[in-house]
């Protein structure tokens, strides 16, 4: 029978590619201040800075303090920053870097993310297994099926967390639609839920990663009453 540990209070909501845009223009019109944190293998480097400017394609951030915290070009980063009533993330890489000199503050030219993440108050309490239950995730596209095989260390009516092979992670983004298949041990019948990708993490490990997926067209399937069942037998048990 699987176990379950508490719930966090948080989780990541994908925003569409229209609306994370305005929000972005919003942020480099305001020169809305971002930090950034490194991500993947290797030293965790962090920086803050604001946004200066913008265009389709790239974001550019001046960098405060020493203008100097160590980014490199290729550097994939983890972009946060507060617009409105919420805090947004997304994924970005560096392609290009200007050092600090003559009165002026450093400068990273990032990739433009097409969507962003809204980190929101959790409505529905994700339960987390002492013993991960096995997963699958398929992307299934016209070119051809992708498929990698994992686990899912917790779980909820409206998404999961899950830990896949690092390398399979490079193939998924924030905002990838996908299929996820799994069983719960107190529901005999497997789980087959479309969901996307709402965010991607180091998993502690150089070679596993934590993928967050949410559920999609739950209006129109029993899966979340079957997903709170199983939840509840799980915890009864």
């Amino acid at each position: 029978m699987a176990r379950f540990l508490g719930c966090t209070a948080y989780e990541y909501r994908v925003i569409g590619a229209a609306d994370s845009s305005a929000i972005l223009e919003d942020a480099v019109a305001a020169r809305a201040l971002v930090d950034l944190r490194t991500t993947g293998d290797g030293i965790d480097t962090t920086g803050s800075g604001k946004l200066i400017g913008g265009d389709a394609t790239t974001l550019t951030v001046e960098l405060q303090g020493d203008g100097e915290p160590g980014f490199e070009h290729g550097n994939t980063l983890e972009l946060s920053l507060a617009r409105g009533a919420g805090n947004h993330v997304a994924e970005v890489r560096v392609v290009g870097i200007r050092a600090a000199g003559n009165g002026q503050a450093g400068r990273l030219i990032l990739t433009k993310p097409k969507v962003i993440a809204r980190l929101d108050r959790r409505m529905s309490p994700r339960r987390g297994f002492v013993d991960p239950i096995p997963l699958t995730l398929t992307v299934e596209s016209a070119s051809g099926d992708w498929k990698t095989h994992g686990a899912v260390l917790n779980l909820s009516t409206v998404g999961a967390a899950c830990r896949i092979d690092a390398t399979a992670a490079e193939r998924l983004f924030v905002g990838a639609e996908l299929v996820a298949r799994f069983r719960v041990p107190s529901d005999d019948e497997p789980f087959r839920i479309p969901a996307r990708v709402t965010n991607l993490m180091p998993a502690g490990s150089a070679r596993q990663c934590i993928v967050g997926i949410e559920f999609m067209d739950l209006g129109t399937t029993t899966s979340t009453a079957r997903i709170g069942a199983a939840l509840e037998a799980v915890g009864a048990a």
